[in-house]
């Protein structure tokens, strides 16, 4: 106790430099939010149960305000400066970005000067949220015959076996030119 009993003066009696478990604020926090929502979001009937535990350390009077409501009812949101800040912030992201462009630019040029030997592409996308299906097309550029057939198979659940299996069904096809 001689930990939480050395507190600054602004703060509730027991609320110094005490630190409790993060999961007893989760109960805790969780037991509110019940409440709170049994209620019909009613705010009285959350400090009605807990004021008989709180009440020596923390009342709806002594409850500290969040930094940003805080900041938010002093005005400082607003500053001049922050939104300058921002947009400097923002101007800086978009130099990055372009230069990232430019040189994704710049290296996909420099691979198109060299020969691409097989070509990957997803063909078709579809189904709800929870059950994606994916299908891709595959195709290779052989030295005799030049590239492939597009070839491509059912739809998958994820990208990865959609891809192994086009490729699986390119591999059948150069074994069938190839034997």
């Amino acid at each position: 106790m001689d930990q939480c009993s050395r507190k600054a003066v602004s703060t509730p009696p027991g609320l110094g430099d005490c630190k409790a478990p993060k999961v007893l604020g989760d109960i805790v926090e969780s037991i509110a939010g019940a409440i709170f929502l049994d209620s019909g979001c009613n705010t009285k009937a959350v400090w009605k149960v807990f004021n008989h535990y709180l009440h020596p350390m923390v009342t709806p009077e002594t409850l500290p305000m969040h930094p940003v409501e805080n900041c938010k009812s002093v005005g400082m949101a607003q500053n001049p400066q922050k939104k300058m800040a921002q947009k400097l912030a923002a101007r800086n992201a978009l130099v990055v970005l372009k230069e990232r462009e430019e040189a994704e630019a710049k290296k996909a040029a420099d691979d198109g000067k060299k020969k691409k030997k097989s070509q990957t592409r997803m063909c078709a996308r579809g189904g709800q949220a929870h059950a994606k299906r994916f299908t891709y097309g595959v195709r290779v550029n052989t030295s005799d015959k030049g590239f492939t057939d597009e070839c491509i198979r059912e739809p998958m659940q994820c990208k990865k076996k959609a891809k192994d299996s086009a490729a699986a069904l390119l591999l059948e096809l150069l074994n069938k030119w190839y034997s």
